[in-house]
């Protein structure tokens, strides 16, 4: 099983905190929105780790135009793989139709400038005849791998586990588990459900876990306090 680390981190500090993390980690892939990867060094791009800029996270709605100059900036920055987030609105609306033109026209992009293209679906936001019909379509169109969630919704790691095996089954194509793993219980599930790769906030996930021992160890409220307050900031 794969494992690739999703910064989402506003400031450069916490950027150059998650590369450290993850080569610590023996991670394969650091995935950031694209407009971080200018304030990373292009040397720890190409000495220590491997990068994918996910485009118009996390809900998809730019424009196809829009998109595009942002897969193109990432390439220049240093991308080795771009991620694009499917358009919310379309999946809540079933157009399959729209998707497919934004996704290929996308595809051409990163096809002229020699770099890999992995759709990202929020699942939950459509009916699961609609998610398999999409899968298909993508998988038609090219698609090498398929990123099942954002991150950004909440979710179940069942509910996600069972998307994830059926579209990799019934699809045959390598399926990338954004999933709500919080602790160790939650990862020792899913590396026992086999699924390609798993998709995980390792920077919030550590802090969660900190904080979630601090409460057990001192059941006071200014623990509780801390726990909300991360929770509310990250979660």
């Amino acid at each position: 099983m794969k494992l690739e680390v999703l910064c989402n981190e506003a400031n450069y500090s916490s950027v150059l905190e998650c590369i450290f993390n993850s080569a610590n980690s023996k991670v394969d892939t650091i995935c950031t929105p694209s407009g971080l990867l200018s304030r990373i060094d292009e040397s720890l791009i190409k000495e220590h780790c491997t990068f994918s800029a996910i485009v118009d996270y996390p809900y998809g709605i730019s424009d196809t135009t829009v998109r595009i100059h942002d897969i193109i900036l990432a390439k220049r920055r240093g991308a080795k793989s771009i991620d694009l987030v499917i358009n919310r609105h379309d999946l809540e609306s079933s157009n399959l139709a729209s998707i497919r033109k934004d996704f290929k026209a996308c595809l051409a992009a990163c096809s002229e400038y020699e770099i890999s293209l992995r759709p990202v679906i929020e699942y939950r936001l459509s009916d699961w005849a609609f998610v398999m019909d999409l899968c298909h379509s993508l998988k038609a169109n090219n698609s090498s791998e398929i990123i099942i969630g954002t991150g950004s919704m909440v979710d179940d790691l069942t509910d996600n586990i069972i998307c994830c095996k059926t579209i990799e089954d019934q699809i045959h194509i390598p399926v990338v588990s954004c999933s709500p793993i919080l602790n160790q219980e939650h990862y020792d599930i899913f590396y026992k459900s086999n699924i390609y790769t798993q998709y995980m906030n390792k920077t919030v996930f550590t802090e969660f876990k900190n904080v979630c021992l601090d409460v057990v160890n001192n059941e006071d409220k200014a623990m509780f306090i801390k726990l909300y307050q991360f929770c509310r900031n990250n979660l």
